[in-house]
């Protein structure tokens, strides 16, 4: 227990002078143990008058739990601030517990600080939890904007539910005091709700103060339609506007629309805009921008093909639990690694992707490795077997790997009708190689009965789907499925 502070030790003398209560503080427990709390009350009482005893404060205060019918809530925590206040430290936990519980958070830490000085766990673990939001709460229970915008973030992200409704109330708040970050906040939850009106009229307020947030909600609006009449082409200008003042969720959409092309808002596809837009948004540790960012890296678009640097981001967004980025960066490594160890690495993160996403992209991947011998022991019926799970949920890749197989009797005996059925299905997929095989096995009669109207058909479909080497692909599936 810690010394008394002067002002109780003077208290105490003068109560010396003039007699002292003669019960004790343990009396009072034998009577509580015994069935009298009322007596219990009376000792404990006069002990706090007496000789400002904390061991009588805070029993009264637990009494008020038990006892509820002879000590008032009200009465209860007067005690409990008293031995609080009397220096006592798990008296100063449970009352700080008490004024944060009620929104009195200045107040309240100061009393975890006390209690902290004497190593109180609860107290040192309340503070280690909540040490990053602490500034932000006090500054919420003054009404600064900022620090109650800060604080329902915080409350969002949280698990409880009761605490997530004190974010979203907190939010609410927040937008009404006309700061524009909080004006964002709050029209994001309203969106996220599908309350499109109401959220374009918060987002409207704070893009008239330039938050950048407030106007790429309204490009997305506007672009999709949502609430507001769509305009894709105004949309575009809206994420053009946010993103060139640093919003990153802008910058990745627009990268997006330069790199797939968005005819609608009359946007042709621009590998190096999209490129400038997704690596922004990368550095803002985005992973599914680092992702894309890599893919780019990958395949050359928009800058020099550059495999260090694919494998480099994919490695990133792996690392962070990217499932398209982990089957990547294991593919990469089992088709360019130098060296055994490498391939091997690449395995690694194949069964990553499968084992804890169960990931269609890497048990292709896998059945590669296995196909070609690349990190494991060459075995052609785990191949097909891996790309058989693949395929079955609509892998287009697996289905015309699977193709291949069958018609070399690859894992299982040649047959170049299910060859057939699988490299179809591939094409239904609009997968290049599969649809340019099957124009050339309906004009061969392989594995299908021979049909010009149909290879025609595929042959069109490969000029829709911007297939300009037609000949060069014949002549790989060609060889690929021995249609020879």
């Amino acid at each position: 227990m810690k010394i008394k502070t002067l002002a109780s030790v003077m208290l105490l003398s003068s109560l010396v002078l003039t007699g002292c209560f003669s019960k004790t503080y343990e009396e009072g427990v034998k009577a509580l143990k015994e069935g009298r709390p009322e007596e219990a009350k009376e000792i404990w009482v006069k002990l706090v008058e007496s000789n400002q005893d904390d061991n009588a404060m805070f029993a009264l205060y637990k009494l008020g739990d038990t006892n509820p019918d002879i000590m008032s809530l009200d009465e209860s925590l007067g005690y409990l601030h008293m031995a609080a206040d009397a220096e006592r430290t798990d008296a100063e936990y449970e009352w700080g517990l008490f004024l944060i519980n009620q929104g009195k958070f200045d107040e309240g830490y100061k009393y975890f600080d006390k209690a902290a000085v004497w190593k109180e766990e609860r107290a040192l673990r309340y503070l280690d939890k909540y040490h990053e939001v602490r500034e932000f709460q006090i500054g919420a229970e003054k009404e600064d904007p900022k620090s109650m915008y800060e604080y329902a973030k915080w409350l969002l992200n949280q698990k409880d539910p009761s605490q997530q409704q004190e974010g979203y109330n907190l939010a609410r708040k927040v937008a009404f005091t006309d700061y524009a970050p909080g004006q964002a906040l709050y029209g994001t939850l309203l969106y996220e709700k599908g309350d499109y009106q109401n959220a374009l009229s918060w987002f409207e307020k704070g893009m008239l103060q330039g938050n950048p947030e407030c106007e790429y909600y309204i490009g997305m609006m506007r672009i999709q339609g949502n609430g507001i009449l769509r305009n894709p082409a105004q949309g575009v200008e809206n994420l053009r506007k946010a993103a060139d003042n640093d919003n990153h969720l802008a910058q990745f959409e627009l990268g997006k629309i330069y790199l797939n092309g968005e005819p609608s808002a009359g946007i042709e596809k621009n590998f190096d805009l999209a490129f400038h837009y997704i690596s922004k948004a990368a550095g803002a540790n985005m992973l599914e921008a680092q992702y894309i960012q890599a893919t780019m890296y990958d395949q050359g678009l928009g800058v020099p093909k550059d495999n260090v640097k694919a494998i480099t981001l994919y490695k990133l967004a792996a690392e962070h639990d990217h499932i398209k980025a982990q089957s990547k960066l294991g593919e990469l490594y089992i088709k360019t690694g130098d060296s055994p160890d490498v391939r091997e690495k690449g395995i690694e993160w194949l069964k990553k992707a499968i084992e804890e996403h169960d990931s269609a992209d890497a048990k292709n991947s896998l059945a590669y490795a296995y196909e070609k011998g690349l990190g494991v022991k060459q075995d052609y019926s785990k191949a097909y077997q891996w790309y058989k799970e693949a395929a079955d949920v609509d892998v287009a890749a697996a289905q015309f790997n699977i193709g291949v197989m069958v018609a070399n009797g690859r894992g299982e005996p040649r047959d170049m009708s299910k060859a057939f059925y699988w490299v179809e299905q591939a094409a239904y997929n609009d997968y290049p190689l599969a649809v340019v095989a099957i124009s050339t096995m309906y004009s061969k009669g392989i594995g299908v009965d021979k049909d010009n109207s149909k290879a025609t058909f595929w042959r069109s479909k490969a000029d829709s789907l911007g297939i300009t080497d037609f000949n060069d692909k014949k002549a790989k599936v060609t060889e690929l499925l021995n249609l020879k």
